[in-house]
């Protein structure tokens, strides 16, 4: 089994309806998404968000902020995944600032209220993985603009195989 790792969004503030968060596995190592966590601290006042768990094919967002991968195995070895801005293989990235005309495939909608925030844990046959050299990006991608675009905060777990 592989080790498992993170990569955070820390108090962003969104351009509208964007990616908050991009991973796409290099050509070596396939990878499994393990949990996703979206909260924000920018307001109080009760407002329902949509959110979409997403692959990409092609035509990445961009101008996204390089992402710090953190190991969650006591001992684990550097990930295979590094920074990146612009979807490249083997990269994560967070707060687009552009969608560069993405096509994304939904995998799993919801909703949630913003005050209180929402995490995605998916049962062991429901975890969403990508293979080595598939040229997919995961995305967290909100398909309508939040009513508060500051303070916003999304973690996602995963696991390379």
């Amino acid at each position: 089994m592989g080790s498992t790792y993170s990569f955070s969004a820390n108090s962003v503030t969104l351009a509208g309806a964007t990616t908050i968060a991009l991973i796409r596995p290099n050509t070596t190592r396939s990878i499994e998404i393990l949990r996703v966590e979206l909260s924000q601290s920018g307001s109080a006042t009760s407002a329902q968000c949509r959110v979409n768990l997403c692959t990409i094919s092609s035509t990445f967002p961009n101008s996204m902020t390089g992402a710090t991968i953190v190991p969650l195995d006591d001992g684990a070895a550097t990930s295979t995944i590094s920074s990146g801005t612009s979807g490249s293989a083997g990269t994560a990235g967070v707060n687009a600032g552009s969608e560069n005309g993405s096509t994304k495939v939904v995998l799993y909608a919801a909703a949630f209220n913003a005050p209180i925030g929402w995490a995605w844990v998916p049962g062991p046959d429901e975890r969403i993985v990508l293979t080595a050299s598939s040229g997919n990006a995961f995305a967290v991608f909100f398909p309508a603009a939040p009513s508060s675009l500051t303070g916003w905060h999304c973690t996602v777990v995963f696991r390379e195989l």
